[in-house]
């Protein structure tokens, strides 16, 4: 396949938004593959990054909720390790048409369409015109998480 586009971001801890690209399909594919990676380290926190500074913030967070209150810092600090992710999706749109999405909770997520069809995807006759790739960003939760989406055509 041949790349036609590729974009790199950074996002920052706390952000959470939608981010759009728009490419134009000047010529009718056969097969498409759109692929979004972000930094591994970045989608969970380790046992040596958590801190007393990372359980006072999800103790702040949670504001009293989920019995957090009466936990020790030990079961709050398994509860950081357990829920807390960074979490960025991606969905295609084709010439104004939703085309797929991709929900799983993997740092790599591929997209296929045309002569083989991934989950989450819409089969596609016609693979032209306006491409719209959005990073549908929930959760950050480390600072600089570096991430990439790839689109490849043939």
């Amino acid at each position: 396949m041949d790349k036609i586009y590729t974009v790199r971001g950074e996002l920052d801890k706390g952000f959470c938004g939608q981010i759009s690209y728009n490419v134009s399909l000047n010529r009718q594919y056969r097969n498409m593959k759109i692929t979004l990676e972000f930094d591994e380290s970045k989608r969970r926190y380790t046992d040596e990054e958590i801190n007393a500074e990372i359980i006072k913030a999800f103790r702040d967070e949670c504001n009293g909720e989920y019995n957090i209150d009466a936990a020790s810092d030990k079961e709050v600090a398994e509860m950081v390790k357990g829920n807390c992710k960074t979490e960025i999706h991606l969905s295609a749109f084709l010439n104004g048409e939703f085309i797929g999405n991709i929900h799983k909770q993997l740092a790599k997520r591929t997209m296929s369409f045309g002569d083989t069809v991934s989950e989450g995807c819409l089969p596609t006759d016609v693979i032209t015109g306006a491409l719209k790739v959005t990073v549908q960003v929930f959760n950050v939760i480390k600072d600089a998480t570096a991430y990439s989406v790839t689109v490849e055509c043939e």
